[in-house]
């Protein structure tokens, strides 16, 4: 017998198709509250769906659902035999929206889940990450959970800044899940200890069988303080690894899947937020341990200091950045004093405007009048050689316009920008920037425009070595992933625009790991260096290498005039890669595993191109490394 529940989650209300025998699946709140609220859903959200696919859901009745039964705070099945969890008020969230109705089909383990998914016996599984493995039989939700991952390890480990560093240690990951498949996948070295539950592995962990465990940072976080092991630590993360949870649907069903993303599109991060908050908070009662407390603070803060690293360098010309920030507030100072300073006391203004540590000029009829010294020690020019010149004619060519159309709208009493920046020529031929802000002025009977300006050269130098250095590998000084990711996306716009073909592809260098471990480190780095211009020399000027990884390249060709011109450039790249490197009086051959995919054929987005040009160099690689793969369209 099949009967129908209403359930409340929080703020939200979602309907489950349950059996009578398992009609304790679901909680119920006060009576009251459902009388009340048990319309709302439909109210608010019914209309997003068209009629075929009204009829398409009233046509399979319910979805039936897997899930894993002990995965707390994730989703878990109650000792009542209830579904509970953040992924079980997210889904409740969305079927509510969508009228979907659902069916628990209870089983032991995750493991157990799989095997009904695959075989048929349920239609969806709720909350989990997508990979290749999973799509030869799964469809794939948008995502509408996403939680960074982060390794777990005792205290005495040291901070992990790069695991394919790593070799022979133990990490404890749950059966099945899709971490295991990566970490297996992208890890060789390391040794799989696989576990039959999330408890389990941080257990490992803490025994000391394991080295460490690779878990989410949600999970973490409940677990550590659940279980009261605070002897463990966060020790790093893998930035590439973030869980994006979504919802698998069985292939034959691509119309649910539709239905499904339709309500994915209603959750706000705020429904998020307030549903995850109902389940991570964690009250324990034990002893206020002081010593605990600040542990678990210094775990806190490391937690933050890793995504801080890699500014290291950065932080230093920051501090620079702030002295002469001080420096050039000290010296507006200086020029506020002197502007009150002039409607008070010629003697006064005469005083502060020699001594200022700014120039002070007079513009009057587009000649320079009068300039303090300050002015001849920024240009580098004579008192001869400024008096009485056009100022317009020591402003760099591109910037003319901007200096005279201030000056004319001081003069005419318009408001302007404060300040603002412009290039000038110094007498040694060099190009400096300067930050000019004035004022309307009577000079001798006359208008005319007071300004003061200040030498921002260096500042300017630092922000765009900043700038550089938060855009570029630092070992290769190429473009990095988010440099790349933008330039990509770019192309893509103008080939849409255009009708133009552009290419990607994916280089992963083989038997680099074997350098490493013979030659060190040192020589390792050296060969990425050179293996870089390689790729560079090979490509036009237009085109943009980046680094993304340990021994991973990706390549953007924006203008193809074939497909099999994106081919063509991989053959060569791939023949220049492939030549004998000397380094240390040491001859190191190393080969390349290429793969190809072309905008529109293979793909008309970022991730498609990305993943099928990765997937394209996978087939490489299983066939024996070493060539060039152009991406096989799906059929």
């Amino acid at each position: 017998m099949i009967k129908r529940t209403l359930g409340i989650s929080g703020n939200y209300l979602y309907c489950f198709i349950i059996s009578g025998k398992n009609i304790n699946n679901i909680k119920l709140f006060p009576v009251l509250l459902l009388i009340l609220f048990s319309s709302l859903p439909v109210y608010l959200y019914g209309e997003i769906l068209n009629p075929e696919e009204r009829a398409y859901l009233r046509h399979i009745g319910s979805v039936k659902m897997c899930v894993d039964p002990d995965w707390t705070p994730y989703e878990y099945v109650g000792e009542k035999g209830e579904y509970e969890g953040i992924a079980a008020d997210l889904i409740g969230l969305i079927a509510g929206r969508t009228g979907i109705q659902l069916e628990l089909v209870r089983t032991a383990d995750w493991n157990e889940s799989i095997e009904f998914s695959k075989s048929g016996k349920c239609d969806i599984l709720v909350f989990l990450n997508q990979t290749p493995q999973r799509d030869e039989w799964l469809l794939f939700t948008d995502p509408y959970f996403s939680d960074p991952n982060v390794l777990i390890t005792r205290n005495e480990h040291d901070y992990i800044s790069d695991l394919s560093r790593f070799s022979g240690e133990v990490i404890a990951l749950p059966e099945g899940t899709s971490i295991e498949e990566r970490i297996r996948n992208d890890y060789p070295e390391l040794n799989i200890l696989k576990t039959g539950s999330e408890s389990e592995a941080f257990k490992m962990v803490e025994d000391g069988r394991a080295h460490m465990t690779l878990r989410s940072l949600t999970m973490a976080a409940y677990t550590i303080k659940k279980g009261g092991w605070f002897n463990l630590k966060i020790s790093g993360d893998i930035p590439d690894y973030t869980n994006q949870m979504r919802i698998g649907v069985v292939k034959d069903k691509s119309l649910l899947r539709a239905i499904f993303n339709k309500g994915i599109e209603t959750v706000t991060p705020e429904d998020v937020r307030i549903i995850v908050n109902r389940h991570v908070p964690i009250t324990m009662d034990y002893r206020v341990d002081y010593k605990l407390i600040v542990k678990i603070a210094g775990g806190f803060f490391l937690l933050i200091g890793i995504g801080l690293i890699w500014v290291f360098q950065l932080r230093r010309l920051n501090r620079k950045l702030v002295l002469l920030s001080d420096q050039l507030q000290r010296d507006r100072d200086v020029r506020i004093k002197a502007e009150e300073s002039l409607r008070e006391s010629k003697e006064r203004y005469q005083l502060l405007v020699e001594t200022a540590q700014e120039g002070i000029f007079v513009l009057q009829n587009g000649n320079l009048v009068y300039h303090n010294p300050m002015l001849l020690t920024i240009s580098g020019y004579s008192d001869e050689e400024i008096s009485g010149k056009p100022f317009i004619d020591f402003v760099f060519k591109e910037d003319q316009s901007i200096a005279a159309v201030n000056h004319q709208k001081r003069l005419e009493g318009e408001n302007i920008d404060q300040r603002y920046s412009i290039r000038a020529h110094h007498k040694s031929g060099e190009i400096i920037w300067l930050e000019i802000s004035g004022t309307y002025l009577k000079w001798n009977g006359s208008p005319a425009t007071l300004n003061f300006v200040t030498d921002i050269t260096e500042r300017i130098e630092i922000e765009n070595e900043m700038k550089h250095m938060a855009q570029h590998d630092k070992l290769t000084n190429l473009p990095n992933r988010a440099l790349f990711s933008d330039r990509l996306r770019q192309a893509l716009a103008s080939a849409q625009r255009n009708q133009n073909q552009i290419g990607v592809l994916f280089i992963d260098l083989d038997e680099f790991k074997p350098v490493n471990d013979t030659f060190g480190h040192d020589v390792g780095d050296r060969l990425l260096q050179k293996a870089a211009r390689r790729i560079q020399k090979a490509l036009r000027e237009s085109d943009t290498a980046a680094r993304i990884g340990g021994d991973e390249f990706v390549i953007l060709l924006p203008v193809l005039g074939s497909p099999g011109s994106a081919e063509g450039v991989g053959n060569k790249i791939w023949q220049d890669l492939s030549r004998p490197y000397q380094i240390d009086g040491h001859q190191i051959e190393i080969s390349a595993s290429i793969g190809v995919a072309v905008f529109p054929v293979h793909g008309t987005t970022e991730i498609e191109l990305l993943k099928n040009a990765d997937e394209a160099m996978y087939r490489i690689k299983k066939s024996g490394r070493n060539g060039v793969a152009v991406c096989t369209p799906a059929t």
